[in-house]
């Protein structure tokens, strides 16, 4: 049996609770659709008496269904209100819902018409600035690795700002390998690797030389084996790590260690809790379908 199937089988053993999410996106016929009702328009309108209670649950439910079929998330998202007609009423809960729901799915949504997007800015602070990551004008132009490093370093960058960097003009003369993935790779006061830069090179594995390429899958291993349970998974967060390395070695088998750690939490996990919500993006990488980091 591949690793890939034990995750699955893993996933499978229940349903429930939050286990859900888990089961939509590895594609499940009855929790597909319970995911797809509780982010139907009459769903979310009922507010904290419907199905979707919390914008934690619309938010996670939008990146689960994502996992599975943005096809899907496309047909819900054309019955939802449209972002500028969300109301702004700090009181209202239900705005909220809406707000969380169009944030998380706008990167998925490729129809969306970005005129959406009105000069006098009335729509949820939450989606414009998802908007603005998404698609507003980048200047940045980098010519050279010592450049980029350079720009890198220079600032505490938030991820976001990385994102943003998908629409930079970035041409580099060679290929990065491990001297220089080690100083983008800074860590932080608490001794935590600073995983965010490596979404730079997302839309741009080019870059990646050999050795580089060595290196990351080295650092993913050796992150995982050091996680010491659920509360690492929640603050050592290495997503983009997993997504480069998944994606360098597109054509081999997802990295065992990896799917071993994350079954080991499973199993501790067990009751249907938040929790799980904390392991799903890592396996909806795993699952290698739809889903990839913000």
């Amino acid at each position: 049996m591949e690793i890939k199937d034990i995750l699955i089988k893993e996933i499978m053993k229940r349903s429930d609770g939050y286990w859900e999410l888990l089961n939509t996106a590895n594609g499940d016929k009855k929790s597909i659709q319970k995911t797809i009702k509780g982010l139907k328009k009459k769903s979310i309108e009922m507010g904290t008496t419907g199905p979707s209670y919390t914008y934690n649950l619309v938010g996670e439910r939008v990146e689960a269904i994502a996992a599975y079929s943005t096809q899907i998330l496309v047909k819900l998202s054309k019955e939802w209100i449209h972002p500028d007609k969300i109301s702004l009423d700090f009181n209202d809960s239900i705005a909220d819902l809406w707000a969380v729901a169009w944030a998380r799915s706008l990167r998925f949504l490729k129809h969306v018409d970005k005129s959406f997007i009105k000069e006098n800015g009335k729509i949820p602070y939450t989606v414009e600035l998802e908007w603005k990551t998404l698609f507003e004008d980048c200047d940045v132009n980098i010519s050279s690795v010592t450049q980029l490093i350079d720009y890198i370093v220079s600032k505490p960058w938030d991820y976001n700002h990385f994102r943003w960097l998908d629409r930079a003009k970035i041409e580099l003369e060679r290929q990065l390998g491990v001297e220089d993935f080690k100083i983008i790779l800074n860590e932080k006061d608490s001794g935590i690797k600073n995983f965010d830069p490596l979404r730079v090179f997302l839309p741009r594995l080019k870059y990646i030389s050999n050795s580089g390429k060595e290196y990351l899958n080295h650092l993913l291993n050796e992150h995982y084996c050091n996680l010491g349970g659920i509360e690492d998974f929640r603050v050592k967060r290495s997503l983009i790590l997993l997504n480069i390395v998944l994606d360098l070695n597109v054509n081999t088998e997802i990295p065992e260690n990896v799917v071993n750690v994350i079954i080991k939490e499973l199993r501790k996990i067990g009751t249907p809790t938040y929790d799980i919500t904390i392991l799903a993006r890592d396996i909806y990488l795993l699952l290698r379908q739809n889903w990839r980091c913000p």
